[in-house]
Formats: C-alpha cells, sequence, structure tokens
C-alpha cells in the first residue's frame, strides 16, 4: 500500500510534517524550492474553449 502527500508551507512547517512521518518509514521524499506560476488576465479554460470552438 502506499499514500501519496502533498504539503505547502514554511520550512518549519514542513519539517515538523516530515518528523511526525518518520516512524511510517517514509520511503520517498520529492521536495522543491519556491515555485511561482504567472497568469494572464485568461483562464486556461478559455484557452481550451477556444481551440474547441475552432476544431468544431
Amino acid at each position: 500500500d502506499a499514500v501519496t502527500i502533498e504539503a505547502t508551507g514554511s520550512p518549519s512547517k514542513l519539517d515538523a510534517l516530515l518528523a511526525a512521518l518518520e516512524p511510517f518509514g517514509i520511503r520517498e521524499i520529492v521536495q522543491s524550492g519556491t515555485v511561482a506560476i504567472g497568469r494572464g488576465s485568461r483562464s486556461i479554460t478559455d484557452r481550451a474553449l477556444e481551440r474547441v470552438n475552432r476544431s468544431a
């Protein structure tokens, strides 16, 4: 069995989470640094609908 957990927070909060999960035997962990995603005035859905309308 496997469990996947996604967590966001300050470094101290994430360290506390890892410490709390340690007794369960973490087999693999992936961490990233700060991530930022820019977004224009239109949503992804708007662009997807344009493609659908063009192909119809």
